[in-house]
């Protein structure tokens, strides 16, 4: 353990340096790559080479290769759509592959090596081409369908009134967050992943999706309180606060007190909202995997302190639905893949 976890860290010190030899690397057997890459491409190349290693160092370090091999699958799609073929991304992870191989001590290149050789062997594979998370035949799916129509429109009045007007109605609160808002937002991004809207576009419809649900929470605080209390955060510099926001909102439906802390927030913040509210739950979020050592950090760091036996922990976030174990890894109490998982387990986890 000690070894992996030397090694992630030399990946994530060192991944500006090892980004540039790789791309040397690439030049070097594939002359012509440098002639087709101006000053734009070779940016985007060194910026995605270490966006891999920041990736490889969390699979390296907790064991879970998959953190690694569906970030690939993703990034195929992401960098397909973008006009950058399969070829180009197999011999960059070769040329990643070779390069560590000679930069690594002989001792850590076995987890390396391994996994990338994993990631390599998948690519000759047909690249997944992620499916709609819409559906007509699903729970709200033609709710769902309008809404997100509404937002790529930019119409957030439009896509308010829908909502507003189907809670008034007698839709409960917690299926338009699980099948609207949730199905909506993992549309989104497949969307901008396929290219197919802006990064501005996307951003608009996260936006406009919290103004909404903002205007759901007065049906959502209406009922009583049970006595139990949560504090939800997303770590620091974490700015994907949306599923947090849920899993707050879904407690706070069962009659719990919560404090949604936000995204990116200081470590120092959340231990002070802890030793002040004393809460019978923490909530983490992780999204983007290279925050993972963040999250364990604060766990720790949670654990250390004064009460800490009374504070239950629990994490969600894109990385633990992929690697199953790693909410272990990182010392939480529990893992779940959704919002309502999450008030479900928060529940048994206290003996609700």
């Amino acid at each position: 353990m000690k070894t992996r976890q030397q090694t992630a860290d030399r990946l994530r010190r060192e991944k500006e340096r090892l980004a540039a030899a790789t791309l040397d690397r690439h030049f070097s057997l594939h002359p012509e790559l440098k002639r087709r890459y101006r000053e734009r491409e070779t940016a985007l190349y060194l910026q995605d080479t270490a966006y891999h290693l920041q990736y490889l160092a969390e699979a390296v370090e907790h064991d879970e290769p998959e953190l690694f091999l569906q970030y690939i699958d993703w990034a195929r799609v992401l960098l397909a759509n973008l006009g950058v073929p399969d070829a180009d991304l197999a011999v960059n992870l070769q040329c990643l592959a070779a390069v560590l191989d000679g930069e690594l001590p002989v001792a850590d290149r076995g987890a390396v090596a391994t996994i990338l050789g994993r990631a390599l062997a998948h690519m000759s594979e047909p690249a997944p081409e992620p499916p709609s998370f819409l559906a007509a035949e699903e729970p709200l799916g033609i709710t769902a369908a309008r809404f997100i129509g509404f937002l790529l429109a930019g119409d957030r009045l439009a896509a308010s009134r829908l909502i507003l007007d189907a809670v008034t109605t007698g839709t409960p609160v917690a299926d338009i967050y699980e099948h609207v808002f949730a199905k909506s937002q993992y549309e989104i991004g497949r969307l901008w992943q396929t290219h197919k809207i802006s990064v501005a576009q996307e951003h608009f419809c996260t936006a406009a999706t919290q103004l909404v649900m903002s205007q759901c929470f007065p049906y959502i605080a209406a009922g009583e309180k049970n006595g139990r209390t949560l504090v939800a955060t997303c770590v620091a510099g974490e700015l994907h606060e949306i599923g947090m926001r849920m899993v707050a909102d879904f407690f706070e439906m069962r009659g719990w007190d919560t404090m949604f802390l936000g995204a990116n927030m200081p470590m120092a913040g959340v231990l002070k909202a802890i030793a002040d509210r004393q809460p019978d739950l923490l909530a983490i979020s992780v999204t983007m995997t290279f925050h993972i050592p963040d999250a364990a950090r604060l766990i720790g760091r949670v654990r250390a302190g004064a009460g800490a036996e009374k504070t239950k922990i629990l994490v969600g976030g894109r990385p633990f639905n992929m690697a199953g174990n790693l909410w272990k890894k990182v010392g939480a109490d529990a893992w779940a893949a959704d919002a309502r998982q999450a008030a479900d387990y928060g529940e048994r986890l206290l003996g609700a």
